[in-house]
Protein backbone atom coordinates (compact mmCIF):
# COMPACT_ATOMS: atom_id res chain seq x y z
CA UNK A 1 0.00 0.00 0.00
CA UNK A 2 2.84 2.37 0.80
CA UNK A 3 4.27 1.92 -2.70
CA UNK A 4 1.10 3.45 -4.17
CA UNK A 5 1.21 6.45 -1.82
CA UNK A 6 -1.00 5.24 1.01
CA UNK A 7 -0.14 5.63 4.68
CA UNK A 8 -1.23 3.48 7.58
CA UNK A 9 -3.37 5.11 10.25
CA UNK A 10 -2.99 2.83 13.32
CA UNK A 11 -5.45 4.96 15.32
CA UNK A 12 -8.19 3.85 12.90
CA UNK A 13 -7.37 0.11 12.93
CA UNK A 14 -10.21 -2.01 14.28
CA UNK A 15 -11.40 -5.57 14.89
CA UNK A 16 -14.33 -6.81 12.81
CA UNK A 17 -17.24 -7.09 15.24
CA UNK A 18 -18.79 -10.19 13.63
CA UNK A 19 -15.65 -12.33 13.71
CA UNK A 20 -14.68 -14.20 16.89
CA UNK A 21 -11.59 -13.39 18.95
CA UNK A 22 -8.53 -15.12 17.51
CA UNK A 23 -9.92 -15.31 13.96
CA UNK A 24 -7.11 -14.39 11.50
CA UNK A 25 -9.38 -11.97 9.57
CA UNK A 26 -10.67 -10.11 12.66
CA UNK A 27 -8.03 -7.32 12.67
CA UNK A 28 -8.57 -4.68 9.99
CA UNK A 29 -5.76 -2.24 9.16
CA UNK A 30 -6.70 1.17 7.80
CA UNK A 31 -4.68 2.95 5.11
CA UNK A 32 -5.51 6.33 3.64
CA UNK A 33 -4.42 8.44 0.70
CA UNK A 34 -4.66 12.17 0.11
CA UNK A 35 -6.83 13.44 -2.70
CA UNK A 36 -4.44 15.43 -4.95
CA UNK A 37 -7.26 17.75 -6.08
CA UNK A 38 -8.16 18.55 -2.49
CA UNK A 39 -4.48 19.07 -1.61
CA UNK A 40 -4.07 21.54 -4.50
CA UNK A 41 -7.08 23.52 -3.34
CA UNK A 42 -5.45 23.92 0.08
CA UNK A 43 -2.24 25.41 -1.37
CA UNK A 44 -3.42 28.95 -1.98
CA UNK A 45 -0.84 31.72 -2.53
CA UNK A 46 -1.80 34.94 -0.78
Amino acid sequence: MQRIGMTRDPARDFDHPKLPEGHPLRPHIVYSILNPDKERSLNIDI
